[in-house]
C-alpha cells in the first residue's frame, strides 16, 4: 500500500478513536481483596492493578468532634462490597477501568 494510503487509514482510524475515548460497561464484584470485577459483557475478569477506585468509594476514617470537645473516628465502610453490581469506565485500549459507582446487588 503506498505511503499515502497508509497515512490516510491511520488518521481515519484515529479520528475513529478520537470520537470515543471511552466505554461503559458493567460488572460484578468478584472478590473485595484483593479487588476483581468480572465483566460479563467482555467476558473477562479484571484484576486489582487494572481498577483505578476514587477516593468516595474506598474505606475512610472520619476524625469527628463533639460539642463537649470529645472526640472520635467514624468508620466509613466501602462501597464496593462483594456481589454488588458497579459501572466501570473503560479506557480507550482496555488496560484502565475506572470504578464510577455501585449499583447495589
Amino acid at each position: 500500500m503506498p505511503d499515502w494510503a497508509s497515512g490516510l487509514v491511520k488518521m481515519s482510524m484515529n479520528a475513529q478513536k478520537a470520537a470515543q475515548p471511552c466505554d461503559i460497561c458493567f460488572g460484578r464484584v468478584q472478590s473485595v481483596s484483593p479487588l476483581r470485577v468480572s465483566v460479563e459483557e467482555l467476558k473477562v475478569t479484571l484484576e486489582d492493578a487494572m481498577l483505578l477506585v476514587p477516593e468516595h468509594l474506598q474505606e475512610q476514617k472520619v476524625q469527628v468532634e463533639g460539642a463537649d470537645g470529645m472526640s472520635m473516628t467514624l468508620r466509613i465502610p466501602s462501597q464496593v462490597q462483594l456481589g454488588s453490581r458497579v459501572a466501570l469506565l473503560r479506557k480507550t485500549g482496555g488496560q484502565k477501568y475506572m470504578l464510577l459507582g455501585t449499583l447495589g446487588k
